[in-house]
């Protein structure tokens, strides 16, 4: 199986690399397969391979902002240009940790932790 992991530079993605040596791999840091970054479309490759599996890892916990503009409006555009990417039956998955999860207690969250939860949801609802 031909797997392609996005955001393999830290977090989830870098843990889930680990875990698939053999997978390609996409990164805003050196070292990767690709180098993307959601945020410019310039960046964006255009992948000559059919992937069976898509693992999309990348989020950010900065402003308010930057966190819709990256963690849901940019993750959105940059998965619309994937999509001619995959096979057909292949899978996106959308990997994202479980502090962003609505369902999670919400009765002492700071403004950040609102706008994050915001931003996860709204890249679910993508």
């Amino acid at each position: 199986m031909k797997t392609l992991i996005i955001g393999a530079g830290s977090g989830i993605g870098q843990a889930l690399y680990r875990l698939l040596p053999e997978a390609d791999s996409a990164s805003r840091q050196t070292g990767y397969t690709y180098q993307i970054d959601v945020r410019d479309a310039a960046t964006y490759p255009n992948f000559t391979v059919k992937y069976d599996r898509v693992y999309y890892c990348v989020g950010t916990a900065a402003d308010a902002a930057e966190m819709m503009d990256v963690n849901a409006i940019r993750s959105i555009e940059f998965l619309r240009h994937m999509a001619p990417c995959v096979k057909d039956r292949g899978t996106v998955m959308i990997l994202s940790s479980s502090s962003g999860s609505i369902a999670r207690a919400v009765d002492k969250l700071s403004a950040s932790d609102v706008h994050y939860k915001m931003s996860k949801a709204a890249l679910n609802m993508g």
